[in-house]
């Protein structure tokens, strides 16, 4: 796509281009001889690449006479230009956002102090052609621990710190914010650092509280503040301004994600995960030995209960009815099914309760376990069949290497920040539910519970297994064994 002379060439924009947008704008909104912001969506076909949505932005400024700097995102497909703007304070709440000037303003404004990066260069080609939903080939490698740190690492390029855990964030979350981090430094081929394990959690952002919520800290054991280098990476990141160095807290890192150092969001999510499964080694802090080990004639389902009944109630809280899991249980064929569950708050839950005191003796194929959250977090982890809720601590769960078959109502991704699953057992079956009714706004009323268990017929319930590699499909993180030797490769 050609650019108008008088604007700068897609590869010297993006060199210069900084990470965030300058303003929100309503796509459509091109008056360009009255109004001080607008913005035009882009295509599928503009959002191929960031060059390809870089350069379709250059061409439509180029025809607005106001449009003196644009923000670009080839995720959300969106360009936004402005008549002022300064690169120096952008906003990060929506990731995926490079900003900067097309040409100077014609009129008398004041220069902001900061025009272009610092460390101006030539872009990185990687960053530039790589598709939207593009993930990096190789490498499957975690980062190498670094035992020491020179004393200027933390003002060096690619230097992300996680500086705390939260205790008022779930762990899922949690996990997501040290996958984000250490995805950043992947992307910067720099060095990431995360917190103490067993240091005060952060106070600074605010959650729905829970009191009966455990710390992340019973998962990750006691661990110190731990360094990893992922110097041995080619760097992928657009410019050296959008790798500058980054200290962000548990809250601050779920939320701004790698930003724009990576070209798509999951591009070396696979070297992070990696990375941030062995760093936790949950194999190690929940083995799957004696009662806790999974059996093989057992569905595992997760039905979440608890706070979204009465206190953190969230529109995307909305959970598969009670026709989900019995439909899954009869299309696994397996003799016996185990409900997890925080409580007793969800009517799913109380429903197979009831149906579990109806067998002879209270026990048989169906048993509901509501225990200590460590220890239903490690049958959820040893289960060998699984039946997700809608819940981010799938995340978690899909992190299991001994999962043989795994059934969802939802996709796979459904409340993973990156948009994308990944797996440790990926030799896995995974099974998407059909015929489901689904609520769209979760408000927890009596009518959405009475839904829960009334709103689709089991026998109407069928199940579409996902294509390896084909849409939703989820990438492979490369497992290690449950004996804790790791492969090489």
């Amino acid at each position: 796509m050609s650019v108008a002379p008088h604007m700068p060439a897609t590869s010297d924009w993006l060199a210069e281009a900084s990470m965030g947008y300058c303003g929100k704008t309503t796509p459509g909104d091109h008056d360009c001889a009255s109004q001080a912001k607008g913005g035009w969506p882009l295509s599928n076909g503009e959002a191929a690449t960031w060059e390809s949505a870089v350069s379709a932005c250059l061409a439509k400024c180029a025809g607005c006479a106001g449009c003196n700097y644009i923000s670009v995102s080839q995720r959300w497909r969106d360009c936004g230009w402005f008549r002022s703007c300064d690169v120096g304070t952008l906003h990060t709440d929506v990731p995926q956002f490079l900003s900067g000037m097309t040409r100077r303003p014609q009129r008398a404004r004041p220069v902001p102090q900061r025009l272009v990066p610092p460390n101006k260069g030539a872009v990185n080609p990687g960053f530039m052609t790589a598709a939207r939903e593009r993930i990096a080939a190789s490498p499957h490698l975690a980062a190498a621990p670094c035992h020491s740190l020179p004393p200027s690492s933390s003002e060096a390029q690619g230097f992300v710190h996680h500086t705390q855990y939260s205790d008022r964030m779930g762990t899922a979350f949690n996990l997501e914010s040290v996958a984000n981090a250490l995805h950043r430094a992947a992307c910067c081929a720099g060095i990431a650092i995360l917190p103490d394990s067993h240091r005060g959690s952060s106070s600074t952002h605010h959650a729905p509280s829970d009191a009966t919520r455990p710390s992340v800290k019973a998962i990750l054991g006691r661990h110190r503040q731990r360094c990893y280098n992922f110097s041995q990476l080619p760097s992928v990141a657009p410019n050296a301004a959008t790798c500058e160095p980054r200290a962000l807290d548990a809250w601050q890192w779920w939320f701004e994600g790698p930003g724009v150092s990576c070209p798509t969001e999951n591009y070396y999510m696979r070297a992070a995960l990696r990375t941030l499964f062995e760093h936790a080694a949950l194999d190690d802090t929940m083995p799957c030995v004696g009662e806790a080990a999974g059996s093989e004639d057992t569905l595992v389902a997760h039905v979440r209960s608890g706070d979204i009944f009465d206190e953190d109630i969230h529109p995307k809280y909305a959970q598969p009815p009670l026709a989900f899991y019995l439909a899954a249980w009869r299309h696994s064929g397996l003799r016996r099914l185990r409900v997890v569950a925080q409580d007793d708050k969800s009517p799913v839950v109380q429903l197979f309760r009831l149906l579990e005191l109806q067998q002879v003796g209270g026990r048989g194929a169906l048993t509901v376990q509501t225990g200590a959250w460590i220890d239903d977090l490690r049958t959820l982890m040893c289960a060998r069949h699984l039946a997700l809720s809608t819940s981010s601590l799938r995340f978690v769960l899909l992190s299991n290497p001994g999962l043989i078959s795994v059934y969802s109502a939802t996709p796979l991704h459904t409340l993973i920040s990156s948009g994308m699953a990944w797996v440790r057992a990926c030799s896995a079956s995974f099974w998407i539910g059909h015929g489901l009714a689904h609520t769209d706004h979760w408000e927890a009323t009596a009518n959405q519970q009475l839904r829960l268990l009334t709103s689709s017929a089991t026998q109407n319930v069928s199940f579409r297994r996902l294509a390896p590699h084909g849409h939703g499909y989820p990438g492979c993180i490369t497992p290690h064994p449950r004996t804790g030797k790791k492969t090489s490769e």
